[in-house]
């Protein structure tokens, strides 16, 4: 089967999955067996569909690569060779091939700036004559990952990879610039493509005991050990890839310091969102899964109270009470800006005001504290969701999100789509995923009452 079948039929299992979910997900029953089944086929042929797009696309890639490496090297053979001013090097000669001269000092690879390798790289692309600092950063990187025994097809993609200085310093400012992601802890993969771990089944306190197969007992009690097994189960996170896409005309492409400033700062707050409101809002189907969404099943939703007006002092209350103390120094509300214009006048169902939010204020050292809820910091984030509507009120923890990434940025460059027009498609990727670290809620010994890290408002106010 071609690429473009592969692709398409690809698409087509992927819709078919996100229909069944949609199914299944509304029905009052839960899935069936049949759809179980069904959805572990789908998952499977999206999985080997994928496997064998990425290895059609790393031959055309290969190939490419052979071709361009070939015209460049015919050109550079077509070349006469003055010897007063290009001597013979002995340690090339009788090969056609020149020596690429790389600083192991210099961490650009001879390059000025993001702004120039980019340019360079685009300029590679458009001429399909690779500039020898490309091949050499690719091939260090390639080196990297023979030694640690990582993957390699992926340096083979024919994407141009980013200066490490480069890109750890777009990584950093990214996560730093996001509200929510800086919040977040983040765990490298360096080997495999996955995060496997063990998780314990600690989250039911109902018979009296923190996990099930762990038993405290007090001898003078007479108390006697149970049979119960130790459970434990594994649990895997799989990196995703994520693209930032930059259509740049040629004219930009030529002032390469402008184009840098501008091209960072719109990659920084592009993917400083995007990851913030993934690790939010996210379905967690080929993305990373969201605290406040729906399938979040360690998630409580808070029910809104009778003819109440958008916010009140009793939803507060309530999602405090349903959060647990444990994760109290990490937490944060995460609401919508317009509530800006209810929160200073807050008051309970009945109409009494009852102050619980404390404004912006200055602190100690002169910086502006953020305002609070409840002695709750606020962060008032532009992607919440609609005011009155389920997830514009969310009390979480990002402590408690597991995030991984790995490797360093790409940045690979198509000139076929806008040809004509003098513009050039640029894309920066990444492999990162996130999920909840909850799986369920935590059920309380006593009353049978629930906590959890990600507590929602319900919608319908």
């Amino acid at each position: 089967m071609n690429l473009q079948k592969l692709i398409a039929q690809r698409a087509a299992n992927r819709a078919a999955l996100k229909k069944l979910i949609e199914t299944a997900s509304a029905q009052k029953e839960g899935w069936t067996d049949e759809q179980r089944a069904e959805r572990d086929s789908l998952k499977t042929r999206i999985a080997d569909d994928t496997a064998a797009i990425d290895d059609l696309q790393a031959a055309a890639a290969e190939a490419a690569a052979e071709e361009a490496a070939a015209a460049a090297q015919e050109e550079a053979d077509s070349k006469p060779v003055n010897r007063a001013i290009d001597p013979p090097n002995p340690e090339t000669a009788g090969s056609k091939t020149p020596r690429i001269e790389t600083k192991k000092e210099d961490p650009m690879f001879g390059f000025a700036s993001l702004g120039d390798f980019i340019c360079t790289a685009a300029k590679s692309a458009q001429s399909r004559i690779i500039d020898p600092r490309l091949i050499a950063l690719n091939e260090m990187y390639t080196n990297e990952q023979n030694k640690a025994g990582g993957d390699t097809r992926l340096l083979k993609d024919g994407a141009f990879l980013i200066p490490r200085p480069q890109s750890t310093d777009i990584l950093e400012t990214a996560w730093k610039v996001g509200q929510i992601t800086s919040l977040i802890p983040t765990t490298p993969i360096t080997v495999g493509n996955s995060l496997h771990y063990l998780e314990a089944d600690d989250k039911d306190l109902s018979a009296g005991k923190v996990a099930s197969g762990v038993q405290v007992v007090w001898y003078d009690e007479g108390e006697t050990l149970s049979e119960t097994a130790f459970k434990l189960t594994e649990k895997t996170l799989n990196l995703k890839e994520v693209g930032c896409y930059i259509l740049a005309t040629d004219n930009m492409l030529e002032d390469a310091p402008a184009f840098e400033t501008q091209a960072r700062r719109l990659v920084d707050k592009s993917l400083a969102y995007e990851l913030d409101k993934k690790a939010l809002y996210g379905p967690g189907l080929g993305s990373p899964a969201g605290m406040c969404h729906a399938n979040n099943k360690a998630r409580i939703l808070i029910a809104k109270e009778s003819s109440q007006p958008k916010l009140c002092t009793e939803n507060v209350d309530k999602m405090l009470a349903a959060f647990p103390e444990e994760c109290m120094d990490s937490a944060v509300w995460v609401i919508q800006p317009k509530a800006k214009e209810v929160l200073p006048t807050l008051n309970n169902a009945a109409g009494t005001l009852n102050v619980y939010y404390q404004g912006p204020m200055a602190g100690a050292d002169g910086k502006r504290l953020r305002p609070t809820l409840g002695g709750v910091p606020i962060i008032y984030h532009p992607a919440a969701k609609a005011l009155g509507t389920e997830g514009d009120f969310a009390l979480i923890a990002p402590s408690e999100y597991t995030m991984i990434k790995k490797g360093e940025m790409k940045v690979d460059m198509s000139i076929h789509v806008y040809f004509l027009n003098g513009k050039t498609v640029i894309r920066f990727r990444l492999r990162i995923n996130g999920k909840p670290s909850w799986s369920s809620k935590l059920t309380l010994e006593n009353g049978g009452h629930q906590l959890s890290p990600y507590v929602v408002l319900a919608g319908g106010r």
